[in-house]
């Protein structure tokens, strides 16, 4: 349990300072980040919201509530999907993409001070092959993704 405790209390702190470090320098959170990096790697930019929604493992009320934000931003957009024009996309603008260059490089910047410099490579790789083990079980058991 000492372990668990160590873990959520480093991921949550992590996560905390990883988001005011993105908020002050770029004024985006670390959730917009992850959502406009996925839409930044999907073809065309663009993603159904609901994909987007189990991408980042949040409620689609709350992936729309995000979206809505950063599409007052000008950083994406919705458009009708031209494949069923039921579905609603949410695509990055050029602004966005500009945004998350410089979003991107601070984010990394952070990972490696605080992540990667403290540890070994041997560290590193095998907190990621955790990692990695238990969320694969987890998706593989079903547990809820946000939708």
């Amino acid at each position: 349990m000492l372990s668990w405790h160590g873990y959520l209390d480093t991921a949550i702190r992590a996560y905390h300072a990883l988001n005011r470090t993105l908020h002050t320098a770029h004024a985006l959170s670390l959730l917009d980040v992850i959502l406009l990096d996925f839409l930044m790697r999907s073809p065309d930019g663009a993603a159904r919201m609901g994909d987007l929604a189990q991408a980042v493992v949040l409620m689609p009320g709350r992936v729309t509530q995000q979206v809505r934000r950063l599409e007052g931003q000008g950083l994406l957009r919705r458009i009708a999907s031209e494949r069923d024009k039921r579905s609603v996309l949410a695509q990055i603008t050029p602004a966005g993409r500009a945004r998350m260059r410089l979003a991107l490089r601070t984010y990394a910047g952070w990972v490696r001070v605080h992540y990667l410099d403290p540890l070994s490579r041997r560290q590193v790789t095998a907190i990621g092959d955790s990692c990695r083990r238990i969320s694969t079980a987890l998706r593989e058991s079903g547990t809820p993704t946000g939708r």
